[in-house]
């Protein structure tokens, strides 16, 4: 992902996430994203990934093992890098750390994470 610019993952991250709505477990689709070794030429990381999202069908995601399953339990809310949120928020009220490169972000907030209700 740090070889894909922004507009690369703003095209793939809508895809992963039909595919994770539509039952994939994130651990399942890097696995198969990473499965594979890359072709001899890559011109772009997006294209590659986007390749390889496109093979994973939206309805062939395999059914959770039943201790798995969660009957009656609450969803787990979509959780959001820090780093993501504090990108985001340098942008618009435009501060210059807007501007630094990804890594520099990741680096600040490494792991850290926060749900939809909290990055609001």
């Amino acid at each position: 992902m740090l070889a894909m610019d922004d507009a690369g993952v703003q095209r793939v991250v809508p895809l992963l996430r039909q595919r994770v709505e539509a039952g994939w477990r994130p651990g399942q689709l890097k696995a198969i994203l990473g499965g594979n070794a890359l072709p001899p030429s890559v011109r772009s990381m997006q294209g590659l990934v986007r390749h390889r999202i496109d093979s994973i069908p939206l309805a062939g995601a395999p059914r959770p093992l039943a201790s798995e399953q969660r009957s009656s339990g609450p969803e787990r809310p979509h959780r959001t890098p820090v780093w993501v949120v504090k990108r985001a928020e340098a942008k618009r009220s435009g501060h210059p750390d807007a501007e630094r490169p990804r890594q520099w972000w990741m680096e600040q907030w490494p792991g850290s994470m926060v749900t939809e209700e909290t990055a609001r």
